[in-house]
């Protein structure tokens, strides 16, 4: 457990300049609204060790119903440069697959999906999914491990999807949403038991991976 005061002390020792409690303890705030922290009043901040299964899939039943609820709103208000901006995204995306660059891949992911919202612009709804960026982003980058899905896969996925959109086919692209979050929590499922057999059969590179946490913060 860390103790804001510690922390300010050494970030003000790291950066050679004083750094007040304050903005330490706002940016833990920030952080702790990501899951990536938990404070514990009187005592300080723990840093927290994963989700389980049942976290991940909880976190996809609600970007599922809050997209959900959004595209349907979305699609009666969608103009030709919002789907140009959604098939740019696309083609953003195909460059991140051809570089092999995951980490760009997820966070483009991302951005396309909440462009989608900011159609709609219902602000509370984007804040809920935005306080939850880092999580996703963290689950999202190990969704498309050795052992996960590809993103050529999720890139098809997209594609389709955004295809739907365009048709303003929300059956089709309601359907397709689920499947790609459906496939996300099958991923993490198949991780899962990755680590599994992998400490059953004394892996050394994964000694020290928990069986019910899916990834590390």
């Amino acid at each position: 457990v860390y103790s804001e005061q510690s922390l300010a002390e050494t970030i003000s020792t790291f950066l050679n300049s004083r750094i007040s409690i304050t903005p330490v303890r706002e940016a833990l705030q920030a952080i702790a609204r990501e899951g990536l922290v938990k404070i514990i009043p009187k005592k300080g901040v723990l840093v927290t060790s994963g989700l389980t299964l049942r976290e991940v899939a909880d976190m996809f039943d609600l970007r599922a119903a809050i997209e959900t609820f959004a595209l349907r709103k979305a699609l009666p208000l969608m103009s030709a440069a919002d789907v140009a901006r959604l098939r740019a995204s696309i083609e953003e995306q195909k460059e991140h697959v051809r570089n092999n660059d995951r980490k760009a891949f997820v966070h483009c992911d991302f951005a396309m999906h909440m462009q989608i919202m900011e159609v709609y612009r219902n602000e509370w709804m984007m804040d809920i999914i935005r306080n939850l960026r880092g999580r996703f982003f963290s689950v999202g980058l190990r969704a498309i491990s050795t052992t996960g899905r590809a993103c050529d896969e999720l890139l098809a996925e997209h594609t389709e999807y955004v295809d739907a959109i365009e048709a303003r086919d929300f059956d089709k692209a309601h359907a397709c949403l689920l499947e790609h979050y459906g496939g996300g929590i099958e991923s993490f499922e198949r991780r899962t038991r990755s680590l599994e057999n992998a400490r059953a059969a004394g892996a050394r590179d994964f000694s020290t991976a928990s069986t019910e946490k899916v990834y590390p913060e």
